[in-house]
């Protein structure tokens, strides 16, 4: 009997080959979760760096005084908020010439913070 030249791949290199593909699955899932919070971190630094420049111009445009200032006001001097970052004015420290800046990413690892005394966001 002659044999046909058959081509394929066996049962056994498939296998391997979606063991392979299910090791390097395993590797990059938890990864990207990774990536995926730091840069929802990042875009709430982000934030909290652009309201602080935001509020130094209203302080300067106002009678050197934070008081009353909102996320609205601040749209006026060039701030515009992320998507998926909550922020928050005021803080234990906030009056006429001093205030505290929150933001809080979805997906990200914890709420952040800015404090106009020290200029550090933590």
């Amino acid at each position: 009997m002659k044999r046909w030249n058959e081509q394929g791949f066996t049962l056994i290199e498939l296998l391997v080959v979606v063991a392979i593909i299910g090791i390097l699955a395993a590797i990059a899932i938890p990864q990207y979760a990774t990536y995926k919070q730091q840069a929802a971190d990042s875009k709430a630094k982000s934030d909290l760096h652009n309201m602080a420049t935001a509020m130094e111009a209203y302080y300067g445009s106002n009678a050197n005084t934070y008081a009353t200032v909102t996320t609205d006001i601040l749209r006026t001097f060039g701030y515009r908020q992320s998507t998926a970052v909550s922020v928050g004015i005021g803080g234990p420290t906030a009056d006429a010439t001093q205030y505290g800046l929150t933001a809080s990413p979805t997906g990200g690892t914890k709420t952040w913070t800015f404090q106009s005394t020290t200029g550090q966001i933590q």
